[in-house]
């Protein structure tokens, strides 16, 4: 065997000079290859050691196996977990594929959690993604609403090819529209509904539930008045919805409002909370009540073990009132609830974009220390996505999936921003 060493110069050019006609370069022509990554400081979740790293199998050990095919000199530089992104829409729209996956992996993001999409989009793409040198993705299918709910004017609008300025003007065509129902959104307006719709649901396979409590303290009002996406489930049918999910092993996502929206999820199991409660006050002191989380909810929730997607970029985005007053009420949540011992995972809810912009929402909130922030990006959110696989840690058997920094993230947590080097399952990434 002719044993190949390489300096990250080398692989560099490796990339340029020898990419093949069909996409793949020299290291990727034998897939899980068996390497030797020397000479790095590995994360081990606490601290960076320094040790040689290796990949066997797509796996990761730190026993030199007999047989290496190639040898990639480090030089210094830092090994971290990838991130995840553990709340989008994205992926399941074929024009989306020719740049989104390849986005995420540039900045990092190797696991995504998709929480609504359409369900014929996602048959289209789904082989895509079975591919160990792409993103990972989950998906939760259908969103579960009640009539004219949040996500309806999300989905019906496009369906119609309707564009956003003329949604006014064709207010009543769209409400009795129907064109993506059971495709992007399912109606569920009683227990009957539940009865009859859930199973073709549920035979769809997805991989979590979605549900929508909007401001659930005047479902009846909003529902009966017939408008258009200012409610979700009521709380009724939501909990026969969670029930019948966790029957089926399904975790239970929910999207929510207001602090009554958060405090009645707990009550009925919802698993994990899409949004911060809150995430959408405008900075309105008027309506704060509704908004802030008490304590006893707070530790409730962290006694479930419940977690929770702040979607930070939203939140901030929808200060307008007062964004330092905003910014203050984000600070103040993710601190009682970090402090009390709760989850905290990282989710953009950016529609068309990815990660990025949402891990420098968290950086720059300069809440959390930098031990906390890897923990949270890299640890927490990849295992809150793929609670079933290996990942997340640099440990003996877990997947060979990991970034190679120029610098320390501890000391300089932008280091992130400045990747060196992809592997994922033992694929040396472009």
């Amino acid at each position: 065997m002719r044993l190949k060493k390489y300096n990250l110069l080398s692989i560099s050019l490796l990339f340029f000079f020898f990419h093949s006609a069909t996409g793949q370069n020299i290291l990727e022509k034998k897939k899980q290859n068996n390497l030797a990554f020397i000479n790095g400081n590995v994360f081990d979740g606490e601290k960076f050691i320094k040790k040689n790293i290796y990949s066997v199998k797509g796996e990761i050990t730190f026993l030199e196996p007999n047989e290496l095919d190639s040898i990639i000199d480090v030089d210094n530089k830092y090994i971290i977990p990838p991130f995840g992104d553990a709340h989008t829409h994205n992926l399941d729209r074929v024009w989306q594929m020719s740049f989104l996956p390849k986005q995420y992996l540039a900045e990092g993001t190797f696991y995504v959690l998709n929480l609504t999409s359409k369900l014929s989009g996602v048959q289209k793409n789904i082989e895509y993604f079975k591919k160990k040198n792409t993103i990972d993705v989950r998906f939760s299918h259908q969103g579960l609403t009640s009539t004219l709910g949040h996500p309806f004017m999300a989905y019906e609008p496009f369906a119609m090819n309707i564009p956003y300025e003329k949604w006014q003007d064709n207010k009543e065509i769209i409400k009795e529209s129907r064109l993506d129902e059971n495709n992007s959104y399912i109606f569920l307006d009683n227990k009957k509904d539940v009865r009859n719709k859930l199973n073709n649901f549920f035979e769809a396979k997805p991989d979590v539930v979605k549900i929508f409590l909007l401001n659930s303290q005047n479902y009846s009002k909003n529902f009966s008045n017939d408008s258009i996406a200012d409610h979700g489930l009521s709380i009724k049918v939501a909990k026969k919805v969670i029930k019948k999910s966790h029957k089926q092993n399904l975790p239970v996502y929910a999207h929510i409002e207001s602090s009554h929206d958060f405090r009645k999820g707990l009550k009925i199991g919802v698993d994990y909370f899409a949004h911060m409660p809150g995430y959408n006050w405008d900075g309105n002191l008027e309506d704060y009540e509704n908004n802030y989380t008490k304590d006893k909810d707070l530790k409730l929730a962290v006694k479930k073990k419940i977690g929770i997607i702040p979607t930070l970029g939203q939140a901030l985005l929808a200060g307008r009132n007062d964004s330092i007053r905003k910014v203050n009420f984000v600070k103040k949540f993710l601190n009682r609830y970090h402090n009390l011992g709760g989850k905290i995972y990282t989710g953009s809810d950016a529609f068309g974009k990815t990660l990025s912009n949402e891990l420098d929402y968290f950086i720059k909130l300069n809440i959390f220390d930098n031990l906390t922030l890897i923990k949270i990006f890299c640890i927490d959110t990849p295992q809150n996505i793929f609670p079933s696989r290996k990942i997340g840690l640099l440990k003996e058997t877990y997947e060979a999936s990991f970034l190679v920094l120029n610098e320390n993230p501890l000391s300089d947590i932008w280091s992130i921003k400045r990747i060196y080097l992809k592997v994922k399952q033992g694929i040396i990434l472009e």
